[in-house]
């Protein structure tokens, strides 16, 4: 995404170049269900930072819908490669999943932007993105502390005709051991960070400094 990013920064070429970007990725192991689902959330700044002559300046991206496909592009091409070198996939499979629809089954979503000023809204994004693998105030406890209710964070509709259609929860219900066997396989392995700072935004950045004293502005 920060090749895209330069490309579109409308910067020169040997500015492009220097030009960084830089953001948090959160990786997920659990989807809504507390089923494993291993995915990825970014929070990436909008644009390039690069060395002006008056300091680090930054230049706003101009990504369309056709950057973002060739991000994923590139995300399933560097992926399957990877699992192909570590023996994780034969070069017959990768083949064959090349030739799948659907993107092979990779999705690179990139709808949602926050502006600048937009406090509010960059803390909605940030709490999303860090929020654990269930909620706890979907969760009952029931059959006298032997069941467990987790109350799903969408509703289903009731009704064949629109004017009959009802919302009804949905919640699962599992035994406290089931519940325990689930969250126990979403724990991330040990020492595995779920948040990554990564670009201007690193910690051993030497921008690092000048980029966040320059947030706010």
């Amino acid at each position: 995404m920060s090749e895209v990013q330069r490309a579109t920064a409308g910067a020169s070429t040997s500015t492009a170049q220097a030009a960084r970007s830089g953001g948090v990725l959160f990786v997920h192991c659990f989807g809504a269900t507390l089923n494993a689902h291993v995915h990825l959330h970014l929070c990436m700044l909008d644009g390039v930072v690069a060395q002006g002559r008056q300091g680090l300046a930054f230049r706003g991206a101009q990504a369309d819908e056709a950057c973002v496909e060739r991000v994923q592009a590139r995300v399933r091409q560097r992926v399957l490669g990877l699992f192909e070198r570590r023996g994780l996939l034969s070069r017959e499979t990768v083949a064959v999943m090349q030739g799948w629809g659907h993107s092979v089954g990779f999705s690179v979503h990139a709808g949602v932007r926050v502006a600048a000023q937009d406090s509010p809204g960059r803390e909605r994004l940030l709490r999303y993105c860090a929020r654990p693998m269930f909620a706890g105030e979907r969760l009952v406890w029931a059959g006298g502390g032997t069941q467990v209710r987790y109350r799903l964070p969408w509703a289903a509709s009731q009704g064949h005709r629109p004017e009959q259609q009802q919302q009804r929860s949905i919640e699962l219900r599992l035994s406290a051991s089931e519940f325990l066997d689930r969250v126990a396989a979403l724990i991330p392995p040990p020492r595995k960070h779920r948040h990554r700072y990564f670009g201007v935004l690193a910690p051993n950045s030497p921008w690092r400094a000048q980029v966040v004293a320059q947030a706010g502005r």
